[in-house]
């Protein structure tokens, strides 16, 4: 049974709440992004810490609101698999706001990435859910879902998801220690990069990440902080992708229990 008892309406509305956040969402990353190069460009004594930058506030409201507002209404009219490939439309308003507020600059591979990223979207949308006449989450119940979520194998990809989940940050932590802390002789950052080399190894992703400490010095040592915090970024991205599927998984839940319980 639909929200609005119309499948077509209910898509309606579903796709322009997830608009509007995705609209919301880029806004607010590209505000904090905003914000912390402004930041990083004053003189160290004028910096302030993020408590104290109003912009740095607006962008973690707005963020917050999207997903939070956004994510749970679209819940209710869409179905789960429709949800977060429809978020991925805040590829497009990022670019934009990246573009308009920060002034990043936009190259060929963005646009392709782009461009397949929304195609897969489009499939989505298209073909998930054809197998079926109806919405079998609308007849889900409370005991539906514990006897679901107890299943052996629920529980065994959830535990290996969430063992890569915290391993990987623990490991972009590290790294992101190895660039941030240092003392005066810049002897423990050494160190801390020895044990990450040690970790990964000496191979192409090693050399590439700069993680090897080869001629530790000068504009080579900073051109390999700089891959390092890439591979930091993309750590942490992962984890947040990761942890996202998960929260929509049990943001779903808790709104069919809501909205079932209500009708």
């Amino acid at each position: 049974m639909s929200a609005t008892g119309s499948a077509f309406l209910d898509f309606v509305i579903g796709f322009v709440v997830s608009l509007i956040a995705s609209v919301m969402n880029a806004a607010g990353l590209n505000l904090l992004k905003l914000d912390h190069v402004k930041n990083s460009s004053l003189p160290t004594e004028r910096q302030r810490n993020e408590c104290g930058r109003p912009m740095w506030h607006v962008g973690l409201y707005l963020y917050i609101i999207s997903q939070l507002a956004g994510s749970t209404v679209a819940l209710n009219f869409l179905k789960t698999q429709w949800v977060a490939p429809l978020g991925s439309i805040s590829l497009i308003f990022n670019f934009i706001f990246a573009r308009v507020l920060v002034g990043t600059q936009i190259t060929r591979n963005d646009v392709y990435g782009t461009i397949v990223v929304m195609a897969s979207v489009v499939w989505i949308v298209v073909f998930g859910g054809m197998n079926s006449g109806g919405d079998i989450e609308d007849k889900l119940t409370l005991d539906d879902l514990k006897g679901l979520f107890s299943r052996t194998f629920f529980i065994i990809y959830f535990s290996i998801l969430n063992a890569i989940i915290f391993s990987l940050l623990a490991l972009g932590m590290y790294a992101y220690w190895a660039i941030s802390l240092d003392d005066e002789s810049g002897q423990l950052r050494k160190n801390m990069k020895t044990k990450l080399t040690k970790l990964l190894g000496t191979n192409r992703f090693a050399r590439a990440s700069g993680l090897t400490l080869e001629g530790d010095e000068g504009l080579a040592a900073e051109a390999r902080d700089i891959r390092l915090k890439k591979v930091v970024a993309m750590i942490m991205s992962s984890c947040g992708g990761l942890l996202a599927s998960e929260t929509l998984l049990l943001a779903k839940s808790g709104v069919k229990l809501i909205t079932s319980t209500l009708a």
